[in-house]
């Protein structure tokens, strides 16, 4: 349908003029003789727009936002569908929190949009009723000791793609039951897309034409920069979205007619309306948006064989593609077979999900700590503890150490928050100083007796991994803030085991307590008398 007939091409690169213009400026030119074709375009694009925009994942607070909701959904998980119980709980954490950016009354989207396009959870039939399970995903990366939202967005993402499940509706019929429909508007977007035989990645593809061009200009690829236009080209065009895995001379054919061939009309005036939703991509952590496209984020190595990893992929939820008629379409979403295949943890190889989620090895920053320098508390950046202090999820690429990374996703852990603003209001009640860092949970003088707290949120089953983790970090704080005569003091979010308790306070010389419920603490007799200011 779409003939080459161009003969001859000849090169010229004008590599003197890429300095983030758009890329018909710096991309090779091309000359052709005799009559070239038009692009394999539509004369209306398919996709429109890269992502929903029901998420809106722009503010900087919406990493806490999504944490705030995975641990709502995560109450509800293996339990019956309720709409009414699931938006009085809503209602609540609107009125609490203060990540909260929609107006109470209206979460449709929460109900939608961040199970079908996040994979936050999946609903299933089950004994007759209609159950919500949240995905491994969100249990691994999301509702954990240690949240990583930028790992949980970058693996989810890269199982995202057109067409998708997306349209099941769940409402209660007359007789009480839950029954799941198909929303009409969803099918005809989504039959269109199979009728045009899509089948696109959007994440996996924007990789592969960084990795593309890069390769092909022969910049580096932490300056290699892929307009909005040109995704929009390559969302579009047959070369390029008929397959999960386009080959990289497609998508330099695709970048390369749009330098020397006039494009439909489409593709300027609606660009607008597609690229307003890339605010998503910099929750991974990898991309960042620019005035005229996106590029690599940082300059991290483990960053770049991230998105090699990325690109790499080969898997794709093929159930829709003989789906030739709406009835067959509205049979596939029914069955919510989407949510089952949408979730990261449960469906990628723990090899893979190792490469695209852990951060490598990295040189220290000038603003980092290395490892072997003892340092006093003062010049570690203490600052004074408060309540009102709002903690914050932090992500990867606040530090190039991986060491800081882990303990900033630690800290973001809501339980652990709470267990630090408990004990530094003790502390201040009892005429302490709270102290923190990014390195010591609390460092409290009191009367002249100095205290160093890690707390531990943990649970039977990984209490004493828990445990071990803060004896070693207790110890190396001790040293790193020149405070060699502090007590030792490990807080916990349940009663470990007897044995525990002697080998921690006995062998270790660590004092420990632990939450007995939301207001008070208790520990062991042999800690009763150091830590009574602490105890409530």
């Amino acid at each position: 349908m779409f003939k080459r007939k161009y003969k001859v091409l000849v090169h010229i690169y004008n590599f003197w003029e890429y300095n983030g213009k758009e890329s018909s400026s710096y991309f090779p030119l091309l000359e052709a003789q005799e009559g070239m074709d038009i692009m394999a375009l539509p004369d209306n694009p398919t996709i429109t727009k890269f992502f929903v925009n029901k998420i809106e994942s722009s503010s900087e607070d919406w990493p806490d936002y999504l944490l705030e909701i995975a641990e709502m959904f995560s109450m509800f998980d293996s339990q019956e569908y309720d709409r009414e119980l699931l938006l009085d709980q809503f209602t609540t954490l609107s009125q609490r929190s203060p990540y909260t950016q929609r107006d109470s009354s209206n979460y449709r989207d929460e109900f939608g949009a961040y199970g079908t396009y996040l994979g936050l959870y999946r609903i299933e039939e089950n004994s007759g009723g209609l159950y919500i399970y949240l995905t491994d995903a969100a249990k691994k990366y999301l509702c954990c000791t240690e949240p990583d939202v930028e790992a949980f967005c970058r693996t989810q993402l890269a199982l995202f793609q057109y067409p998708n499940g997306a349209g099941a509706a769940y409402s209660i019929t007359n007789s009480g039951n839950t029954s799941v429909r198909a929303q009409a508007n969803a099918l005809t977007d989504t039959l269109r897309e199979i009728n045009q035989n899509l089948r696109i990645v959007p994440f996996r593809l924007i990789c592969r034409a960084l990795l593309a061009k890069s390769q092909y200009l022969g910049f580096p690829l932490e300056d290699t920069e892929i307009t909005y236009k040109e995704l929009f080209a390559l969302f579009n065009d047959i070369r390029t979205n008929t397959t999960p895995n386009p080959s990289f001379q497609l998508i330099i054919e695709v970048l390369e007619d749009l330098t020397r061939i006039a494009p439909p009309r489409w593709l300027s005036d609606k660009l607008s309306k597609f690229k307003r939703n890339f605010h998503i991509l910099e929750q991974t952590g990898l991309l960042l948006r620019t005035s005229n496209g996106l590029k690599l984020d940082s300059l991290r190595n483990d960053k770049i064989e991230m998105v090699k990893s990325i690109s790499e992929m080969t898997s794709f939820f093929a159930v829709f593609n003989n789906c030739n008629t709406r009835a067959e379409l509205e049979k596939e979403v029914r069955s919510l077979a989407w949510g089952r295949y949408y979730d990261s943890a449960a469906n990628l190889s723990t090899s893979l999900l190792y490469k695209i989620t852990e951060v490598g090895s990295a040189p220290s920053s000038a603003g980092v700590i290395r490892e072997s320098q003892p340092m006093s508390f003062p010049v570690m950046g203490a600052y004074d503890n408060s309540v009102s202090n709002t903690r914050r999820y932090s992500s990867m690429q606040a530090s190039a150490d991986p060491e800081l990374t882990r303990l900033k996703r630690e800290k973001a852990n809501r339980d652990h928050a709470r267990m630090v603003n408990m004990i530094a209001t003790l502390a201040r009640h009892s005429g302490g100083n709270p102290l923190e860092n990014i390195f010591i949970d609390l460092y409290v003088d009191l009367n002249g007796t100095q205290y160093i707290f890690e707390m531990k949120s943990c649970n039977p089953d990984n209490v004493l991994a828990q445990i071990r983790k803060g004896i070693s970090q207790l110890y190396e704080y001790r040293f790193r803030s020149s405070s060699a005569n502090s007590i030792l003091c490990l807080v916990l979010q349940t009663k470990p085991d007897a044995w525990l308790i002697e080998y921690l306070v006995k062998d270790r010389g660590i004092h420990c307590c632990w939450l007995v419920d939301e207001i008070n603490f208790d520990c062991p007799q042999e800690s009763r008398q150091v830590l009574n200011h602490f105890l409530g």
